[in-house]
C-alpha cells in the first residue's frame, strides 16, 4: 500500500520556499516517477519560446523569473514522461516550430523569431487545422506555469504559506 500523502508537503502550487530550494520539489520520494530519457533541448526551447508568446501581455513580457522556473521545471515533468508521450511531445513541438511561421510567411523555427512575430504566428496556428499540436503542448505549459505562485496570484488563486488553496 502505498504511503499517505502529506498535503503540507504536495501543494498545488509552488511555495517560495520550494522555489527558493528550502524544501524538497513536487511531488516528492513517494510520488516521484524515474526519469525515463532526456527531453531534446531544441524542443524545450519551442516550449518556452512558446510560453513567452503565450503567457506575454501588451502591458509586459513575461517575467524573467517565470521563464527560468519553466525552464527547470519543464525538462523535469517531460523527462519523466512515458517514452510514448516525450515522443508525442517532441513531434508535437516540431510541428508547432515548423508550421506556425510557414503560415505567415515566414521561415522556421519559431524560437528564432521575434516576439511579436511569434505571437502573430500562434494565433494563426490557433486557427487553423493543425491546432491540435498547438493546444496538447499548450496545455503542458498552462499545468505548469500556473504552479508558479506569482501566476496563480494573477489569475486570483491564493495560496497560503504551506501552498493550500485559501
Amino acid at each position: 500500500m502505498p504511503p499517505e500523502v502529506d498535503a503540507e508537503a504536495h501543494p498545488l502550487v509552488a511555495t517560495p520556499s520550494i522555489l527558493a530550494g528550502k524544501r524538497n520539489r513536487l511531488p516528492g520520494p513517494a510520488g516521484e516517477r524515474r526519469p525515463t530519457g532526456a527531453f531534446p533541448p531544441r524542443s524545450l526551447e519551442t516550449m518556452l519560446a512558446m510560453a513567452e508568446a503565450v503567457f506575454s501581455t501588451s502591458e509586459r513580457p513575461l517575467p524573467a523569473d517565470r521563464l527560468e522556473y519553466l525552464r527547470r521545471e519543464l525538462p523535469d515533468l517531460l523527462n519523466r514522461a512515458a517514452p510514448r508521450g516525450r515522443l508525442m511531445f517532441r513531434l508535437g513541438t516540431f510541428a508547432i516550430s515548423t508550421i506556425a511561421p510557414l503560415l505567415i510567411g515566414r521561415l522556421p523555427p519559431l524560437r528564432r523569431l521575434p516576439l511579436d512575430v511569434r505571437i502573430r504566428a500562434l494565433r494563426k496556428m490557433e486557427a487553423s487545422p493543425f491546432v491540435a499540436a498547438l493546444i496538447a503542448v499548450r496545455a503542458v505549459l498552462c499545468l505548469v506555469y500556473y504552479e508558479h505562485p506569482d501566476a496563480a496570484a494573477e489569475i486570483g488563486v491564493r495560496v497560503g504559506p504551506n501552498g493550500r488553496l485559501g
